[in-house]
């Protein structure tokens, strides 16, 4: 009985010696998965950031082309109202020249 007793002493230590080999690697392999885990939110996070950025910027360049047209255009309306205003004074110095002219020929005769 003693050998016996001996023997089952000795495989339980074996045991216990394995289980706690054992626990090292489960507590080294959830260490890994819990790295792994964060490694793909980590990544998962940079490619939703990736993706919010890419469709900030492609609409940025619309923006900018929206404003350089709405800017251009005020230009045109300013220039179309000083071409009007240029219009109306080039009519005038007509008008006044012709009056000017009519006279001078007027009192030449």
């Amino acid at each position: 009985m003693n050998l016996s007793l001996d023997t089952i002493l000795t495989n339980a230590r074996e045991l216990v010696s394995r289980l706690r080999r054992d626990d090292t690697t489960a507590d080294t392999a959830v260490s890994q998965a819990q790295y792994v885990q964060e490694r793909i939110l980590s990544m998962k996070q940079y490619g939703d950031d990736l993706a919010e950025l890419n469709d900030i910027s492609s609409h940025r360049p619309k923006t900018a082309i929206l404003y350089n047209i709405q800017k251009e255009n005020r230009l045109v309306k300013q220039l179309q109202k000083e071409n009007e205003e240029l219009k109306q004074l080039v009519t005038e110095h007509r008008s006044v020249l012709e009056k000017i002219m009519h006279k001078y020929r007027k009192d030449i005769q």
